[in-house]
């Protein structure tokens, strides 16, 4: 499947503005490389991309109710499925990977969830300490964690393993929380829904641990934020509903209050789920019934055209 050029939308956006108010200043473009899917699959998600434009994710196929992780080379080249041995449930999903190629994600076993890291061809499980499940999304390069875990009464807490230590992080207000990804200076990323209204917000944390929340688009009805890269840009997916039609956009936000949409062909679906160092971005969107991966680039138009 070729790449095509995505419909983009530029907007400098203050909290209180409107979401049509765009500032008069340098805009960030946005262009689909490439298009791709797990072969045989109904739905394929790409979810992380490292510096080398590996991508991590897993696939879908609804006919066998089957779930597996991959990875995919910046050449294209897909992996075998990525199946942790102890999955007894058909559900093996790959969510982060780092420059080191370490990928992590969770398997469905016969006593429920867990986290997996995958290196050279062998797994090794994470479970948050007294946890009755976990699940892990990302994983930097010094091996520092990110995911979620289900508390004493199913409650799910999103947290972060750095230097092995464990700290949950706690939202006023927020349920559901999840924490997606971590860069190398442990900023992590991530989304929670408000406990009273269900409305989803993103949250991320500054290079000195802040958490900063709620973030949302001005106007959307839900946002969520999924990747950072290391220079502090982060990605996800926000949700608006013109009329009748609910309809979810990409997403690039760089703090504080800079967002960049995205829409592809004539998707009604479409989100972006990790970014790396420089502007390569993965994601998603869905046409013709399946959900299908793609590549981009987000970069500033004085960046040069050669910068690979």
């Amino acid at each position: 499947m070729k790449g095509r050029r995505g419909s983009i939308y530029f907007l400098m956006a203050l909290l209180g503005l409107s979401l049509r108010q765009v500032a008069p200043a340098a805009t960030i473009s946005i262009q689909v490389i490439t298009t791709f899917d797990y072969p045989g699959a109904t739905q394929t998600y790409p979810f992380a991309i490292n510096d080398q434009n590996e991508i991590a994710g897993f696939f879908y196929v609804s006919g066998e109710a089957l779930s597996a992780g991959f990875t995919r080379t910046a050449d294209g080249q897909l992996s075998e499925p990525i199946v942790d041995p102890n999955d007894t449930h058909n559900t093996t999903d790959a969510f982060g990977i780092n420059n080191f190629g370490v990928v992590c994600g969770y398997f469905f076993g016969v006593d429920g969830f867990h986290g997996f890291l995958f290196s050279d061809g062998a797994y090794s499980q994470y479970d948050v300490p007294g946890s009755s499940g976990t699940v892990l999304r990302g994983i930097n390069d010094a091996g520092d964690l990110a995911g979620y875990y289900f508390a004493q009464g199913n409650v799910q807490k999103g947290f972060t393993s750095v230097g092995g230590i464990v700290t949950t992080i706690n939202i006023p207000g927020g349920a559901g929380v999840d924490a997606h990804q971590l860069n190398s200076a442990n900023q992590v990323v991530g989304s929670y829904a408000d406990e009273n209204s269900g409305v989803g917000y993103g949250f991320y944390s500054t290079r000195r641990g802040a958490l900063k929340f709620p973030i949302t688009v001005p106007g959307a009805t839900s946002t969520y934020l999924y990747g950072i890269n290391d220079n502090g840009w982060m990605v996800g997916q926000y949700y608006d509903q013109p009329g009748r039609i609910l309809l979810r956009h990409g997403l690039l936000f760089i703090p504080p209050n800079q967002f960049v949409t995205f829409d592809y062909a004539d998707s009604r679906d479409v989100a972006f789920t990790g970014i790396n160092r420089k502007g390569f971005i993965c994601g998603y969107y869905f046409e013709g019934g399946g959900l299908h991966g793609l590549l981009a680039r987000a970069r500033r138009t004085a960046e040069e055209a050669s910068d690979k």
